[in-house]
């Protein structure tokens, strides 16, 4: 007789399922947790990230003139990454797809917040492709690149979605568009005149001045081809060369040091004519150059100096005196019809009314400041040999607070929005300063001797001339 085995039921066995599946889920996020809630993260702003895209390209489709019409507002769709928010330069998007979202999705992970449309921030980056239209929403890291340039880079511009970086030591010019999220597509070298230095853009050209070579190269982004190549001379002779370079409407202005004295070209970029070239008797190095109406004020680092040229007259000529600033003056920047001058062999700032021309009492800074900028009225000063920056008010002209630590040897800066970004030369990072607050709030690592650096609006461009690179800082 055989024994009957009573099994389980059906829902017996369902009920064991149930249960494991519940401890199999427990301790899957138990062991960890910290991961499990990233991924859930992730796949919330991948959802967000497509249903976001999908509104813009629809309403895109609908109406290619909408997001520049008043209704809208937001302007037309950036052709470089820029920040989806209702902050003051950002991109306003949410008031014109509020028949798609009563809320815009936002970035989850990297803490995107919307409370109404007046007061969001999606951390989502919004870029559109000039070419093929295609929009692309972005994530803040995946905009920070390093591309790939020539020997020792020392200048760069961009023009449209093009970056242009010179090359010191190779005697070329690296070309690259930007698309996406700050993917860099190389566009070729260019070969131009021995140590380019400096450069400008106008319209559709870069004009590139050669140190070695005293001469100009004029680059057509169109075609990306060097069309054409202005020597720099005066009679037979050459006028030195070329340090400094600047733009002043269509004119491009070059100061140059030579033997005995240093000379300021003009040249009319509509025929590409030297229009004048200006001596400066007795001073040897124009090392920098700004513009303030039909003005250019020279910094001489050699003379201790600043030479004031005036492009309206006929002939441009010099126009007055020289002004006496501090010893070795290496950066100047223009602000409320004033000028600064960071001297840096007497650890001072000049501050010069450019109403009359006349200089005030010399604000001590650091020691060694080399580089000079502005955020709304304040001016900041990079001090090389004490790792410091300090800030300056531009209405009152006395020093804020104490100095913000930086890397070692800060030797550039440039603001952008309500940042300033210090490239430190012997610590290889850039630190990053929040102008609300004085604080350093950041700090990226670069290349090998961040030396120089560029921005387009919304990125910054960190040349460093030790590793043959540029770190782009994107998304700002």
């Amino acid at each position: 007789m055989r024994k009957k085995f009573s099994g389980f039921t059906l829902v017996e066995v369902m009920v064991v399922i149930a249960i494991l599946v519940i401890l199999l889920a427990v301790i899957f996020v138990a062991i960890n947790p910290k991961k499990r809630l990233l991924d859930a993260k992730i796949a919330q702003t991948e959802i967000n990230r497509s249903s976001l895209n999908k509104a813009i390209t629809m309403k895109y489709a609908e109406n290619p003139g909408y997001f520049s019409d008043p209704a809208c507002g937001a302007g037309p769709l950036p052709t470089t990454p820029t920040l989806i928010s209702s902050a003051t330069g950002r991109y306003n998007l949410a008031p014109c797809l509020s028949d798609y979202f009563t809320k815009i999705p936002v970035n989850t992970v990297d803490g995107g917040k919307y409370t109404d449309n007046s007061n969001y921030d999606t951390k989502f980056y919004i870029v559109r492709n000039p070419k093929t239209k295609d929009t692309t929403l972005c994530d803040y890291s995946s905009l920070f690149k390093t591309i790939i340039v020539g020997s020792q880079p020392s200048s760069s511009v961009m023009v449209s979605n093009k970056l242009y970086v010179g090359n010191w030591a190779s005697n070329t010019v690296s070309a690259y568009e930007l698309s996406g999220c700050n993917t860099a597509i190389s566009l070729g070298t260019i070969s131009v005149g021995n140590g380019p230095i400096g450069m400008v853009a106008i319209g559709t050209k870069v004009y590139v001045i050669n140190y070695y070579s005293s001469n100009l190269s004029v680059i057509d982004t169109v075609s990306n081809q060097n069309i054409q190549t202005i020597q720099l001379i005066v009679g037979n002779q050459t006028v030195g060369s070329p340090i400094s370079i600047a733009q002043l409407g269509s004119k491009v202005i070059i100061g140059s040091e030579t033997v005995n004295d240093g000379i300021v070209t003009i040249v009319d970029t509509a025929n590409n004519n030297q229009l004048s070239r200006i001596p400066l008797t007795g001073i040897l190095k124009p090392i920098a150059m700004t513009t303030i109406g039909t003005k250019v004020y020279v910094a001489n680092y050699s003379s201790s100096s600043v030479s004031v040229i005036e492009t309206a007259s006929t002939p441009p000529a010099i126009f007055g005196p020289s002004i006496i600033v501090g010893t070795q003056p290496k950066s100047i920047f223009a602000l409320n019809n004033k000028l600064y001058v960071a001297n840096f062999g007497s650890n001072s700032v000049s501050v010069i009314d450019t109403v009359n021309n006349s200089i005030a009492s010399p604000i001590t800074v650091g020691n060694a400041p080399s580089s000079i900028s502005a955020v709304d009225n304040k001016i900041y000063v990079a001090n090389s040999a004490s790792n410091t920056v300090s800030v300056i008010n531009a209405i009152t002209d006395t020093v804020i607070g104490i100095p913000i630590p930086v890397g070692t040897n800060p030797n550039s800066l440039l603001t952008l929005g309500k940042k300033v970004y210090v490239t430190n030369i012997g610590s290889s990072n850039v630190s990053v300063i929040d102008t609300d607050n004085n604080n350093s709030v950041a700090t990226f690592l670069t290349g090998a001797g961040p030396s120089y650096q560029g921005s387009s609006g919304t990125n910054v461009f960190i040349l460093n001339t030790g590793g043959g690179s540029v770190t782009v800082i994107g998304g700002n």
